[in-house]
């Protein structure tokens, strides 16, 4: 059974990082922090939202999350497995990435995912992810 986190980093008013960490063992506070050094890349923090709403889900209630399709491993997953090995977090399996955005109610949706979406490498999550292997693809 493996245990599930998620950390958000906030980009702007309007766009978040989601970082959706799969690990076999529950991460302890400690972990938790080395993996949010780990992850903010830069000066945005990074916060581990174990429950509740992250701040684009408080902002709006029209969200949209775009990620990889999650039936591959992407790079960006294998070079983040390698560092949390690296720094001692054995325990974790997978990492991916995504990107959620706040949208108008006038937005024209195929000229959002025209300028956001890569139809070959990722996919549009319908509701925020409660596993990584799962595969719900619109």
């Amino acid at each position: 059974m493996s245990k599930y986190v998620c950390f958000f980093q906030r980009v702007s008013s309007i766009e978040e990082r989601c970082f959706y960490v799969e690990s076999s063992l529950y991460l302890t506070g400690g972990e938790q922090e080395v993996l949010s050094q780990i992850l903010g890349e830069s000066i945005y923090r990074v916060s581990a939202i174990l429950d509740g709403l992250s701040y684009v889900e408080l902002q709006s209630k029209n969200v949209v999350e775009i990620g990889p399709r999650l039936n591959v491993v992407t790079p960006f997953s294998a070079n983040a497995l390698f560092i949390t090995k690296v720094c001692g977090l054995q325990c974790i399996t997978r990492i991916e990435q995504s990107a959620r955005y706040v949208v108008d109610d006038d937005q024209d949706e195929i000229e959002f995912f025209v300028l956001h979406l890569d139809k070959i490498t990722q996919q549009v999550y319908k509701h925020q992810l409660t596993s990584i292997v799962v595969i719900d693809i619109c």
